[in-house]
C-alpha cells in the first residue's frame, strides 16, 4: 500500500527554536503550523517529524528529554486532531 507523506523539521519550522530546552513547556508553535498540519492530514498525508539533535551529543540534554518533548508535541497535536505517523 502506498501512502503519501510529508517530512517535517521541528525546531524553527514547526515550533520556535529554543536551543537546548527540550521540556514540553517550551513548545511554542510557529504561526500557521497547526492549520497547515490539519490541512495536510485532511489531504491524507502521513506527518513525520525528523530532526537532528546535536544537543544530545554535546551533553546539553538527553534522549529521555527528547522523548518527553515528543510526547508533549503528540499530546498537543492530538488536541487538534493531528496525529504524527513518526518522530525521528
Amino acid at each position: 500500500m502506498r501512502r503519501k507523506a510529508v517530512f517535517l523539521d521541528k525546531d524553527g519550522t514547526l515550533i520556535e527554536d529554543h536551543p537546548f530546552d527540550r521540556t514540553p513547556e517550551h513548545i511554542e508553535w510557529m504561526p500557521g503550523t497547526i492549520d497547515g498540519l490539519r490541512r495536510l492530514h485532511a489531504l491524507g498525508y502521513a506527518l513525520i517529524v525528523v530532526s537532528n539533535q546535536g544537543g544530545v551529543a554535546y551533553g546539553r540534554f538527553t534522549v529521555e528529554d527528547l522523548l518527553r518533548e515528543e510526547l508533549g508535541l503528540r499530546a498537543e497535536l492530538a488536541q487538534f486532531g493531528v496525529p504524527l505517523a513518526g518522530y525521528y
